[in-house]
């Protein structure tokens, strides 16, 4: 159903979407946004076909694109040909303890590169299985960063790079599949896929890094007597490279999103954060350190209200590369150090938050790159000296 057609809203097709939400105004504001974000794009593209003609304009944007593939292909002849493979897992489908397996194999074959999911477990009933459209665009978020992170990307990398996965496979699912948590998945294909490349460019390699660690705490609002959602996407530590520490507390691969400030949440929703702070020791050890996670803990004050989790790395560590160390687990924990404490290892849904309870949030650090063994002194002072390596009490 088209929800603008001939440059006019469509009000019934927007109602019909925002009334199937649980927050419409929310969703109005979403699809408001979509609409501007739209008008910019073609405004803009007009005035330039307007300065230079439709000539130039599309002659312009083929160059882009075989600049692309030029450059890409240059960049490849100049690498050894091999066969390289690689396997991690997804923590589970939420319902099952099994892992679920990813496994690709990445070819290279003069100036061309290919990616065959083939290894890749079926797809599961809920929703973390991966589109196609989505597996694709964690492959080339990869390729562009490790092979030429200055390469315009688009359509021109897909006629040097091929990517194939059977269907019904976790990153090629066929209805009626669900995809809706899709995200934390394509953050461990980007893992794998980083880990077939590391023997074609070991000196661009980066180790396993902490994905993304969601929830979502809902209820009724008694300032406002309202429901709310508070939906919140905390960054894990980045995996060491094969010259520098991991990055702290970043999106990676195909994800990324605002952190929105504490005093924002507390002002939205009947919530109280006590720590927000990055998780020392958290980092798996090597001659390159991963990056640190993070830690928040909060509680809520609203009424009947329940949490849902989501992400990943929460049972499979984000794995070292070339002697480094794992990274450190995520988890969510309730009520942290007393009698009543429960850590959350998996994916939850609907788990019931009685008043006063304390949630604390730990994503994942990213892993070690190499030898500890032959980290620089002065580097192992800072991190010392920074808290980076103070034990935590969790694990």
């Amino acid at each position: 159903m088209r929800i603008v057609r001939g440059g006019q809203v469509q009000e019934d097709i927007v109602d019909l979407i925002c009334l199937n939400s649980r927050l419409p105004d929310e969703r109005l504001g979403d699809l408001r946004a979509q609409f501007a974000a739209n008008q910019v794009g073609i405004r803009g593209l007009l005035e330039i076909e307007e300065a230079f003609g439709e000539d130039i304009l599309s002659a312009a944007m083929a160059e882009i694109l075989d600049y692309s593939e030029r450059r890409l292909r240059v960049m490849l002849a100049e690498l050894p040909d091999g066969t390289f493979r690689h396997v991690d897992y997804y923590d589970d489908d939420g319902v099952h303890d099994e892992p679920l397996r990813i496994e690709v194999e990445a070819a290279k074959r003069g100036d061309s590169l290919s990616f065959d999911f083939s290894g890749t477990c079926p797809q599961v009933a809920t929703a973390v299985n991966v589109p196609m459209v989505a597996t694709r665009a964690t492959v080339f978020c990869v390729v562009k960063t490790l092979l030429d992170p200055e390469l315009p990307p688009n359509a021109g990398m897909h006629r040097v790079v091929t990517i194939s996965a059977p269907a019904a496979t976790l990153v090629n699912p066929v209805p009626p599949a669900a995809v809706g948590e899709r995200a934390s998945t394509c953050q461990v294909i980007g893992d794998v896929v980083a880990g077939a490349l590391a023997p074609l460019v070991p000196n661009e390699s980066t180790s396993g890094c902490g994905s993304l660690l969601g929830y979502r705490v809902y209820g009724t609002d008694p300032r406002k007597r309202q429901y709310f959602v508070e939906y919140q996407a905390f960054a894990g530590g980045h995996g060491a490279t094969a010259f520098a520490d991991g990055m702290d507390s970043v999106r990676v691969w195909a994800s990324g999103s605002s952190n929105a400030p504490v005093e924002a949440d507390e002002i939205a929703y009947p919530v109280i954060v006590h720590r927000y702070e990055l998780r020392p020791g958290s980092g798996g050890r090597g001659k390159y350190r991963g990056g640190l996670g993070i830690r928040r803990v909060f509680v809520t004050y609203g009424e009947n209200v329940a949490l849902s989790t989501s992400g990943t790395r929460m049972r499979i560590a984000p794995r070292g590369m070339f002697g480094g160390r794992d990274g450190a687990l995520a988890a969510i924990v309730i009520n942290p150090s007393t009698d009543k404490e429960q850590r959350l290892t998996r994916m939850v849904t609907e788990y019931p938050l009685a008043a006063g309870d304390v949630v604390e949030v730990l994503s994942a650090g990213g892993a070690g790159w190499g030898d500890p063994v032959e980290r620089a002194p002065e580097q192992e002072e800072r991190d010392m000296r920074e808290g980076r390596l103070k034990l935590s009490k969790d694990p």
